[in-house]
């Protein structure tokens, strides 16, 4: 990978019409402007990882291409308030009532919900579509997604009959408020209100629900829930049904960094693989996409060597940009100090964010090759997923050690101290608009 070319990609697609969300635009005009001005960051084993990925992004994009429109039908239509929506979504997204003024204005615009249902082999899988208005374009996009992942990575489909998935389509981005926080109470705020640091999405097996609560980056936030959904995360397994998450993994963590002692939240071992198998397989998706969308499908390997590598830079900006709001500069202000104890959170954005950083960084190494391995989800129990989280974070904790990322990590926070872009999102590219 050459830097010339990645940066000529963001800007073919920059001056297309590809890209409508105003966020994903800003996301990518800030990518193009760190490649371009920090030292050239190579990427473990990206050569292999695409190699490794072609047989499955064929077979993605061949299911993606059997979709047919009456797979997806209307049911019906019915008006809904603000109380109904926050019962229906089981309170997601997070925030507090009192204070979240615009998340509730965002909120109370909605008054209809849309009842459309996705046939997949023999099964029905219901998807609720709470908007302000009927965008079929956008609904039948989504529905492509589910119909993709599931009919990929679907085992024992009939399990899915019946299920329901529930998009709230708000416009309201992920952002900080500002570079740094402005006291010791900034980060809970953020979340309190519904801006960023609080929750958008769940999946709850038990009830065969999934719910995602953004219009703004529901390419990804969608993705990351059906990986939940389909047991790509190495907790979910078919084998007796039954989540894995390891108990106190984040101790080493937390005593070797600058992590607050206490109420810090930092709890779901999980969602650090999920989000971090979510940058891949939106990869995946954004290669397949725009593939059909150009009419373009022999670029299908070389789209998404671009958009992967995309992926892994951004993962360090949002780490970098979470860490500086902290008012942690460098590297070696935040890990393996412990001089100022500053993080907290009230979602679980170290473990989506921070984690992510590192398990990106050796992608192969530390989740694709064990996803190859069990076949993605096929071959997984609950002891294998227990013990696979736990030399997984015990890999983890010995990286920050060695600082492999130290570098790269500084290099863009020297230059993203002088930009001003306070925007949050988890994926950097969504093309479902």
């Amino acid at each position: 990978m050459k830097k010339d070319k990645i940066v000529n990609f963001i800007d073919k697609l920059l001056k297309s019409d590809i890209i409508e969300d105003n966020i994903a635009k800003e996301n990518y005009k800030l990518l193009r402007e760190i490649i371009d001005n920090v030292n050239f960051i190579e990427i473990n084993n990206l050569n292999y990882i695409v190699k490794k990925s072609i047989p499955l992004l064929n077979k993605m994009f061949n299911i993606y291409q059997t979709f047919e429109r009456d797979y997806f039908n209307k049911i019906n239509s019915e008006e809904v308030n603000y109380n109904k929506i926050r019962k229906e979504l089981h309170n997601y997204p997070s925030f507090d009532e009192k204070i979240a003024i615009e998340m509730k204005e965002s909120i109370n615009k909605i008054k209809n919900k849309y009842h459309y249902q996705l046939s997949i082999k023999n099964i029905k899988i219901n998807i609720f579509f709470y908007s302000e208005t009927e965008d079929i374009n956008l609904f039948l996009n989504l529905a492509k997604i589910v119909f993709l992942f599931v009919s990929t990575f679907g085992i024992n489909i009939d399990i899915y009959d019946n299920y329901n998935i529930r998009l709230l389509l708000i416009e309201f981005p992920r952002i900080l408020d500002s570079k740094h926080q402005s006291n010791s109470t900034s980060f809970e705020d953020l979340g309190m209100k519904g801006y960023f640091n609080n929750s958008s999405g769940v999946h709850i097996v038990s009830k065969k629900e999934l719910v995602v609560s953004r219009k703004s980056g529901i390419t990804g936030l969608l993705i990351h829930e059906l990986i939940h959904m389909l047991g790509l995360d190495f907790c979910f397994n078919f084998n007796n049904f039954n989540q894995a998450n390891i108990d106190n993994w984040s101790n080493e963590w937390i005593i070797n960094n600058n992590i607050r002692e206490d109420n810090n939240n930092v709890i779901s071992f999980i969602e650090s693989i999920c989000n971090t198998n979510s940058s891949y397989f939106v990869a995946i998706f954004n290669s397949i996409h725009i593939c059909c969308l150009l009419n373009e499908p022999n670029n299908l390997i070389k789209f998404f060597k671009y958009f992967f590598y995309i992926e892994t830079i951004y993962c360090y900006v949002n780490g970098v940009k979470l860490l500086n709001y902290f008012d942690f500069k460098n590297y070696d202000s935040f890990f393996n100090n412990t001089s100022n104890r500053l993080f907290y959170q009230n979602a679980l954005v170290f473990e989506y964010i921070i984690l992510r950083m590192f398990l990106i960084n050796d992608y192969y190494r530390m989740l694709l090759h064990p996803l190859l391995k069990v076949n993605f989800n096929q071959n997984t129990s609950y002891k294998y997923n227990l013990d696979f989280q736990h030399k997984l974070n015990e890999k983890l904790t010995n990286k920050i050690k060695k600082k492999h990322i130290k570098n790269i990590f500084d290099d863009i926070s020297n230059l993203m101290l002088k930009i001003n872009n306070n925007n949050m999102e988890y994926f950097p590219l969504d093309l479902i608009y």
